[in-house]
């Protein structure tokens, strides 16, 4: 007998309507027959059901949280991007659940700065989702190295790198390198792990264009104003700095060793910052001497240009968040009555013509502190007012969802973009910190033994916390 029905059509076909299923309907599916389930075990279905994040990593990753996700022998071989689901919702379910593995570790240092609660290091500090690279302080101001702590297990001491002067700007980790910058010279060392020596590759001077091989680059005279004002980004293989004071950037290619060059700002600046990285243009928010005329810029590193188009804002918001062609900015409201000081204004505008095209006012009540952390996710955003997280559109700042939170909850501290799901921290008026689950609308049964002002450090794919407390490592494993 002919195969009639469904079961009668190609299965290119059959591809194009899983698209319209969630992805319990591809599973019902692909149980109720043999050809089904062949059709249906297939990359391009379950790509759909996957982030944009590779999640071939978390194969090579030893599972620590039991009990652990175990593949089981079938005759037909489960698709790659179909495993990839199944280690995708057993990391979620964990995060969810408030499963993890959790240990700590007393080093003998502290490591961040006494005055600021400030790390050493930047960006990302986890290297192949194992290695922690900490500057440690040998008191509240100086650090004197680099320490680069095991995390498979216990958190363990690996390895040191010593640094002769105590007053290092910040280091970085990037690619397979190590980035330390003292001043404006810049010394890049070559990550051996699981060997415990950095040796210096090369080293340069972020003002000049040459390049010194396996020796440090000198520093001529003593430090004077030359030294004082610089700030430092790094974006995927890029190091950008700036000097306060000066309407330039300078880019460095780290792993071609080379200067992309130096280049000056359309407008004049009185500081440049790095805000985004997106696949085509460098975004730096500008601030020039006059509180109404500050900008969003966009730098294009493959064309060395910057963008015609520029977005210009007036005062200092709290927070900018760039989402497509719309600029998003938080400020504070009403600054002079002491009623609406804690609310905030929230507008949506047009990046290329700067016009305002949506604002809302929330009423915050206090909890405005840490609106820096705000993200946008699947095109909505999380804002805490009163004691009820509300669901925000980030076009159209209509709430499209709301629930209720415990009434003692200060602020929201952390946002965790977890496979496509939102998940935040929030700080009590005690210090205490919770976390929630904006998905499924409830607190995670995981109490976390830190206070908001602890560095949190976490890995690329977001298996492992870590928290930076009083002389203590705290690391909580989720995979």
């Amino acid at each position: 007998m002919e195969p009639a029905g469904i079961l009668s059509l190609p299965i290119e076909v059959v591809h194009h309507l899983s698209s319209f299923l969630s992805v319990e309907d591809v599973l019902s599916c692909s149980l109720t027959c043999h050809y089904l389930r062949f059709a249906l075990n297939d990359n391009t279905v379950w790509k759909r059901y996957l982030p944009e994040q590779d999640l071939t990593r978390l194969e090579s990753l030893e599972q620590h949280v039991q009990p652990t996700l175990q593949l089981e022998q079938t005759l037909t071989p489960l698709c790659d991007n179909r495993i990839h689901f199944m280690r995708k919702t057993r990391l979620l379910n964990n995060w969810r659940e408030g499963n993890f593995v959790g240990n700590d570790a007393k080093p003998s240092f502290n490591y961040y700065d006494g005055r600021r609660g400030a790390l050493k290091g930047r960006g990302q500090l986890i290297y192949q989702d194992r290695y922690l690279f900490l500057g440690r302080f040998i008191n509240d101001v100086h650090s004197d190295g680099i320490e680069i702590w095991d995390l498979d297990t216990i958190p363990v001491l690996h390895s040191v790198l010593l640094i002769n002067d105590v007053d290092y700007d910040s280091f970085y980790v990037v690619g397979t390198y190590l980035v330390v910058v003292i001043c404006f010279i810049v010394n890049v060392h070559s990550i051996t792990i699981p060997e415990k020596e950095y040796p210096l590759s090369f080293s340069f001077s972020i003002t000049e264009e040459d390049v010194t091989f396996n020796q440090q680059c000198q520093h001529f005279g003593g430090h004077d104003e030359r030294c004082v004002g610089w700030k430092h980004w790094t974006v995927d293989q890029y190091l950008v700095s700036n000097k306060c004071g000066e309407n330039v950037i300078h880019i460095w290619d780290i792993t071609k060793a080379c200067k992309i060059g130096s280049f000056c700002s359309p407008f004049d600046a009185f500081f440049i910052s790095v805000h985004l990285k997106t696949k085509e243009y460098l975004f730096l928010r500008q601030n020039t001497q006059f509180p109404n005329e500050n900008y969003l810029l966009k730098f294009c590193i493959e064309n060395r240009t910057f963008s015609e188009y520029s977005f210009k804002y007036g005062g200092y918001p709290q927070h900018i968040i760039i989402y497509g062609s719309h600029v998003i900015l938080f400020k504070n409201a009403d600054q002079y009555n002491s009623e609406g000081w804690y609310d905030t204004v929230c507008t949506v505008h047009d990046f290329n013509t700067s016009l305002e095209l949506k604002k809302r006012r929330f009423n915050n009540a206090n909890k405005n502190n840490l609106l820096q952390t705000t993200t946008v996710v699947n095109g909505k955003f999380i804002i805490l007012c009163f004691d009820c997280f509300q669901i925000i559109d980030a076009l159209s700042l209509e709430t499209l969802d709301h629930f209720q939170c415990d009434f003692n909850v200060k602020y929201i501290v952390h946002h965790f973009n977890v496979l496509g799901s939102v998940f935040v921290v929030t700080s009590d008026t005690k210090y205490v910190l919770d976390m929630w689950d904006i998905t499924k609308k409830r607190k995670v049964p995981l109490k976390l033994k830190a206070v908001f002002t602890d560095p949190l450090c976490s890995d690329n794919m977001l298996t492992k916390l870590t928290f930076l407390t009083y002389y203590k490592i705290q690391v909580y494993r989720f995979w």
